[in-house]
């Protein structure tokens, strides 16, 4: 069974919901695991038709609308509907990368190509007019640091836009170190500082591009500062042995 949650970023029934949700599903004998996403993020799946409609939705079915007062429900009211839906079969969709990991990565891959000499530059320049690309002539040495600088601010930009939803600034500043590790290595004719940060580069923007949307009621408790890692274990692995004793 696929529960999901379509919100807003500061949603004010989001918590009741949550607590509403996770009561429900302990009602159910289920995982308390659900998945959240914001409302028109394109990693939203495919089996959820209205992505910007915010909402509670099992197996792709909107069960509920988040705007406030929109909606009556308590647990009761879920766990009655946990229990309709989840007889139908769990719906497929994928959930597509993000953009952002591309217009993250090829400016960095762009700057480890960059030539850094002149004559370089001008053989760099004639290939894309020959190709019907032209760019310019004369790329010379001191265009290359502020082109360099501002391929990277591009690439930290793009990772920086709504970094807050997903996993925080830590690959925004994972990116800003490996960039300046790149710049250096470019100048100082290093290939080792070069091509770690490449790596590291491309390593913060898979961190960024991968959101963790899955959220599990033990990950809220935690929040709320209310429960303990081994009363969850044991609790997942009853309901785990209460699963295969049912098949």
């Amino acid at each position: 069974m696929r529960i999901d949650i379509v919100r807003s970023e500061d949603n004010a029934v989001l918590g009741r919901l949550r607590e509403c949700l996770k009561q429900a599903l302990d009602n159910q004998n289920k995982l308390s695991t659900w998945s959240e996403w914001l409302a028109g993020d394109p990693r939203i799946p495919s089996y959820i038709k209205r992505k910007k409609e915010h909402g509670l939705y099992i197996n792709g079915i909107r069960v509920l609308s988040l705007k406030a007062g929109a909606d009556v429900y308590d647990a009761a009211f879920l766990s009655r509907r946990i229990a309709e839906l989840s007889a139908i079969p769990e719906p497929k969709g994928r959930r597509r990368l993000s953009y952002r990991f591309f217009t993250s990565v090829v400016p960095g891959i762009a700057l480890i190509v960059l030539p850094k000499c002149a004559i370089c530059g001008s053989a760099y320049m004639g290939l894309f007019e020959i190709i019907g690309l032209g760019v310019g002539r004369g790329l010379e040495r001191p265009w290359l640091l502020p082109l360099m600088a501002l391929m990277m601010m591009a690439t930290v930009a793009a990772m920086a836009y709504r970094a807050r939803e997903r996993n925080g600034y830590g690959p925004v500043a994972l990116a800003f170190v490996s960039s300046a590790l790149m710049i250096a290595g470019k100048f100082s004719d290093s290939r080792a500082e070069l091509y770690f940060g490449g790596g590291v580069l491309i390593g913060a923007t898979a961190w960024n591009a991968i959101a963790l949307h899955k959220l599990t009621a033990f990950q809220y408790q935690i929040k709320q500062g209310g429960v303990s890692l081994s009363h969850f274990l044991v609790k997942t692995l009853n309901v785990l042995q209460r699963k295969s004793t049912l098949k």
